[in-house]
């Protein structure tokens, strides 16, 4: 009897390899590079490129540049994103900047 797996629908659902986390109440400033994926639930001001997904937590800001490989996005960003993949948008995000995906 073949078993099968129920389907991945969010972007974090399939990561496998340990993120990179800022927790909640940490402040990061200058640029942020990751060759994984990233988890940002504080604030992050600098650019970033990050080679993995990247999830901006409810509650976080993110002020600046970002170019990532997949993005969920659920918090704030001011400045502009580029997601090569995947783009999640929650309803209570808030992007002020362009967007390419």
């Amino acid at each position: 009897m073949a078993t099968t797996e129920a389907p991945r629908r969010r972007l974090f659902d399939r990561v496998s390899a340990a993120p990179t986390l800022l927790g909640a109440g940490s402040r990061f400033e200058g640029r942020l590079a990751a060759e994984g994926p990233v988890v940002v639930a504080g604030t992050v001001i600098g650019d970033g490129e990050i080679r993995g997904p990247l999830s901006v937590a409810v509650g976080a800001h993110w002020q600046g540049d970002v170019h990532a490989q997949a993005a969920v996005i659920a918090g704030h960003v001011t400045g502009n994103l580029s997601v090569d993949e995947k783009l999640e948008i929650g309803k209570g995000a808030v992007i002020r900047g362009n967007v390419r995906a």
